[in-house]
């Protein structure tokens, strides 16, 4: 009698590309500036991205334009994020207080300040003109492709 043995990868195919942008702007005015330059129509959704990290969750704000002509999804979100804590010391007072705790969505790339992912289905996509394009606007101090399969973290990206 044969044996036969079957084997189960996880292997996702991370078939998009992924775009780090250095900035000190606020999520909101990116998305704005990335609509105007690159003729998108970014918007914030309701469902943001929430990662669990045990104790807290963070709060990673998403947003998402879908151009159904050319068959490509973009997705621009935050790397870091703060969210509070509230603690409550357990003596003689009862004393609540707050804590601050800043995370990382990706945490193999802490310097970065945004991402934009861009899922391609048609192949139309030219990152390199993306790329040219989004470090021309005068706010953003720099943009560059990042190697998805050298990320440890890189199944975070999978949140469709």
């Amino acid at each position: 009698m044969a044996k036969h043995k079957l084997l189960l990868e996880d292997d996702f195919g991370y078939d998009f590309v992924l775009i780090a942008i250095h900035t000190s702007l606020e999520a909101y005015y990116v998305a704005f500036l990335l609509n105007k330059n690159l003729r998108l129509q970014l918007a914030r959704t309701s469902n943001d991205l929430f990662v669990n990290r045990g104790k807290y969750s963070v709060d990673f704000s998403l947003f998402e334009y879908e151009n159904p002509q050319k068959y490509v999804n973009y997705h621009f979100f935050n790397n870091r994020a703060k969210t509070v804590l509230k603690q409550v010391s357990q003596g003689l007072f009862d004393e609540e207080n707050e804590v601050s705790v800043s995370d990382l969505f990706i945490n193999d790339l802490p310097k970065v300040d945004y991402f934009l992912k861009v899922y391609d289905e048609g192949k139309a996509f030219a990152k390199a003109q993306i790329l040219k394009q989004i470090n021309s606007i005068p706010q953003i101090i720099t943009a560059y492709s990042v190697e998805i399969d050298q990320l440890k973290t890189k199944q975070n990206l999978i949140f469709e």
